[in-house]
């Protein structure tokens, strides 16, 4: 991993945003690595999303992205965004619509036709065995409901860079389990980034691959899952269940 370029740097960051502050000396982010950014609440965990998705820009301190920095101006943070795929703790509404066609917009996102995005968004909601919520519309869903929703929505979209805070609060295990599973062939086979932003580790899923402690707006400490090297002396594992019908 420490081989290639990092896809984003960040260089001596400091960044406060109402009640919350971080300070990062030193982080590499890279792709095809899904982490864990683990902490407490208000430890600093969706403030450091923001800046490493270029939503907020940090006091000071320098942000690489491929290498290039964001003092020189060597690139626009609009096009880091377009690259970011990321699910905050406040839900979104989406415009008057169905479920479907709300995902098929999302699948739509690579510039793909819109008959081969609404077939991946129907592809997934039948695995994710959802496709009886296909034609309901936003005020019919449950907030689980919803929730699941929004996390196919970044699936979908497909972006270089997966940022996800809390992203599993009202979602039952086998769902995110069987979700996690998903973005791990992703990160995998296409060399997406994952962050998952949780106060609660993630580690029982075994997906992670980093994990990030935060606490106090500082990275405390970096670490590498046990269960990372064991797998890798094993072969790989049995694939987690598909969801049970909501």
């Amino acid at each position: 991993m420490n081989e290639q370029a990092a896809l984003i740097e960040l260089q001596d960051i400091k960044a406060q945003k109402k009640l919350s502050a971080i300070e990062i000396y030193s982080l590499k982010i890279y792709r095809g690595v899904f982490y864990q950014l683990l902490g407490e609440n208000s430890s600093g965990k969706t403030l450091l999303l923001e800046i490493i998705s270029h939503d907020t820009a940090p006091d000071s301190g320098v942000i690489l992205f491929e290498n290039k920095s964001n003092v020189n101006k060597e690139y626009r943070p609009q096009s880091v965004q377009e690259r970011v795929s990321f699910l905050r703790q406040k839900n979104h509404f989406w415009k008057p619509g169905t479920v479907i066609s709300y995902l098929q917009k999302a699948a739509a996102h690579g510039q793909k036709s819109p008959g081969i995005a609404y077939q991946e968004a129907m592809d997934l909601l039948e695995t994710m065995r959802l496709k009886e919520i296909a034609e309901l519309k936003r005020s019919k869903l449950t907030p689980g409901l919803f929730k699941k929703v929004e996390l196919l929505k970044v699936y979908l979209e497909n972006c270089d860079l997966i940022l996800l805070d809390e992203p599993f609060a009202g979602v039952d295990d086998n769902f995110s389990k069987y979700y996690c599973t998903l973005l791990k062939e992703k990160v995998k086979n296409e060399k997406k980034t994952v962050v998952l932003a949780s106060a609660i580790s993630q580690v029982r899923f075994r997906m992670v691959d980093v994990i990030l402690q935060i606490h106090n707006g500082h990275i405390r400490k970096v670490e590498k899952p046990q269960y990372i090297q064991r797998r890798q002396q094993q072969g790989n594992r049995r694939p987690a269940p598909r969801p049970k019908k909501s």
